[in-house]
């Protein structure tokens, strides 16, 4: 990245941080096509990459306030992208808790003999 890109993504970021839905557009623009094929090269599920694509970029908006303060806009972009495809993984991954309704359980029903609870 050249200091003159560097420059023209704080120009956006400024803009983007007092609230310019234009400038936001183009930043988007700028980058989402790559990112895109970066996050689905790691997800290899198009709807999941772009599903984390518009999660980042509804969190930049979102928090827009604070995107002067971002050094590299690359590195952070690929960092926050790296955050998402691992909490996504979690979700997709975990073990959805089991709930049960003790109370329609026989083994609960004291007016059944113990044995026929038990089996």
């Amino acid at each position: 990245m050249s200091n003159e890109d560097s420059h023209s993504y704080n120009q956006l970021l400024e803009a983007i941080s007092h609230g310019n839905e234009r400038a936001f557009s183009i930043f988007y623009d700028l980058f989402a096509t790559e990112l895109t094929r970066h996050i689905f090269s790691k997800v290899n599920d198009q709807e999941v990459a772009e599903d984390i694509l518009h999660d980042l970029f509804l969190s930049l908006w979102k928090n827009k306030s604070r995107l002067t303060e971002i050094i590299s806009v690359p590195a952070y972009l690929y960092s926050s992208c790296r955050y998402l495809i691992i909490a996504c993984s979690r979700k997709k991954y975990s073990k959805p808790t089991l709930q049960l309704d003790i109370s329609s359980l026989d083994i609960l029903d004291e007016d059944v003999p113990l044995e026929d609870r038990l089996y």
